[in-house]
């Protein structure tokens, strides 16, 4: 399984916080941080493999991007950060959603889902 992480997150520090939390839930991860979808999706190409995708964005936003079928394609699952209600539709999908603000026993329930 891949130790690899790729946070999409325009708050520099809380896309800090994250990585400190997986540092601690796995052991020697690879993590990626961008600040911006376009950024995230130039990284994800280059990716060969990745465990999860924790992505600070609206699940619109998301499905817009490329992002989740690159994620798909080298075997990612996609954990969505968001504090916006979640519609039914959305929830259908095979995201994991963590709403913010989040602890430590989210990111590890999250976790455990992946």
């Amino acid at each position: 399984m891949s130790k690899s992480f790729l946070i999409v997150e325009r708050d520099l520090i809380v896309g800090q916080d994250l990585s400190e939390l997986l540092t601690e839930i796995e052991t020697q991860p690879e993590i990626f941080i961008c600040g911006t979808v376009e950024e995230a999706e130039a990284h994800a190409a280059r990716l060969t493999s990745l465990r999860a995708a924790f992505l600070s964005l609206a699940p619109d936003e998301i499905s817009s991007s490329s992002l989740p079928q690159r994620i798909a394609e080298i075997g990612g699952r996609i954990v969505v950060l968001d504090d916006r209600q979640v519609s039914k539709e959305k929830a259908a999908t095979n995201w994991v959603f963590v709403p913010r603000p989040f602890t430590t026993g989210m990111i590890r329930t999250a976790m455990a889902q992946i």
